[in-house]
């Protein structure tokens, strides 16, 4: 096993997604990949793009989702 996939496991144990395997793990994310899809070409494109908000209980995904966006709007140049 190499140190890449531990350290991938570790992280998971912890309840963090590694970023590395993050759009591999991410299921049901449909309409979020929309919705920041949308947002995200809106920016590059100037023109005015409104807040969204995460919310939800203890364990249910926020940082998840916060931390994919995020990979999108990296891969996007963002």
């Amino acid at each position: 096993m190499t140190e890449s996939v531990k350290a991938a496991v570790r992280r998971l144990r912890a309840g963090v997604v590694p970023s590395s395997q993050l759009t591999r793990l991410s299921v049901g994310c449909d309409a979020i990949h929309a919705l920041a899809e949308k947002a995200l070409l809106a920016l590059l494109d100037e023109e005015t793009v409104f807040p969204t908000f995460v919310s939800g209980e203890w364990g249910s995904g926020k940082s998840h989702v916060l931390s994919y966006v995020r990979l999108l709007a990296a891969s996007t140049g963002i």
